[in-house]
């Protein structure tokens, strides 16, 4: 799978030597209407292979959940061969320039790789820089599935960053309780949490979206903040929802709903193909009130 992504990763920049061959042709040959298309074509693939994932879109949305914070939602590392430490540093300064910020919640995939702790540190070294508290919840890439286990390597890495990880863990603040829950196709996401901790409002952060079809009706998050769709990251109509791994129609967004109020970010970074379209990388600011 490494060798796959690597040869599509560098494979793609032999679009250019194709742009100009199509330049040629269209300038000495019949059949311009031929060359033309895919001329065209051979752009719409350069923006969305080489501009558009290395654009940092910020989205602002106000959610009315009964807790007054401002906070920064980020996910969808997948670090290793499509985006490097440069392209985090970037958005950590993205961050560190936000104002009156209460906290960041980095909703993973980590990595798709196996790594030595060591080697993480060094991918993720800017998170450190961070200027607001942080915190982070694991998914399938980081703990087993579809990749290699790197939950202890992680584990090791962000104690070093100073990053707080939660898996099925809470954090209590005198407003509201932060819930952090384990990795759904791991069956880790102990929703039954969420029972013991009704007297205030509570926020929850975890992966996948389907983790919220299982909630009780009545003891329910006021807000999940999920990721994982990726909301697909080539947004052709009619298409990309049909690629989008989850049991419900689920995209991206906010969703209000009889389980409690929902919004998934788009994420950052790219898996599968390294490719953007109509889906720019996004820090997602969520003002809560």
């Amino acid at each position: 799978m490494q060798f796959v992504r690597l040869f599509l990763y560098r494979g793609s920049f032999l679009v250019f030597p194709f742009i100009l061959l199509m330049l040629y042709l269209l300038h000495s040959q019949k059949k311009k209407r031929i060359w033309l298309f895919l001329f065209m074509w051979s752009l719409v693939f350069v923006w969305a292979r080489f501009i558009e994932p290395q654009l940092i879109h910020i989205q602002e949305t106000k959610i009315d959940v009964w807790i007054t914070k401002t906070v920064v939602l980020i996910a969808d590392f997948h670090m290793g061969v499509y985006k490097r430490p440069d392209f985090l540093a970037r958005v950590v300064s993205e961050i560190n320039n936000l104002q009156d910020i209460d906290f960041v919640l980095i909703a993973w995939d980590f990595a798709d790789n196996p790594l030595s702790s060591d080697v993480l540190i060094d991918l993720y070294a800017a998170l450190w820089q961070i200027e607001a508290p942080t915190y982070a919840v694991l998914w399938n890439h980081d703990v087993e599935k579809p990749g290699p286990p790197l939950r202890d390597e992680l584990v090791a890495a962000l104690w070093s960053l100073w990053v707080t990880l939660l898996n099925n863990d809470v954090v209590s603040f005198p407003s509201f309780d932060l819930i952090g829950l384990g990795a759904h196709l791991n069956a880790e996401d102990q929703i039954s949490i969420l029972w013991d901790y009704t007297s205030k409002p509570s926020l929850v952060l975890t992966h996948n979206p389907d983790t919220t079809l299982a909630y009780d009706k009545t003891n329910n998050a006021d807000l999940t903040l999920v990721w994982h769709t990726h909301c697909w990251q080539v947004k052709i109509p009619g298409l990309y929802q049909q690629l989008i791994p989850t049991r419900w129609s689920f995209v991206g967004g906010k969703y209000e709903w009889e389980y409690g109020d929902l919004f998934i970010t788009c994420g950052l970074w790219e898996t599968g193909l390294p490719l953007r379209l109509f889906n720019p990388p996004t820090i997602d600011i969520l003002h809560l009130y």
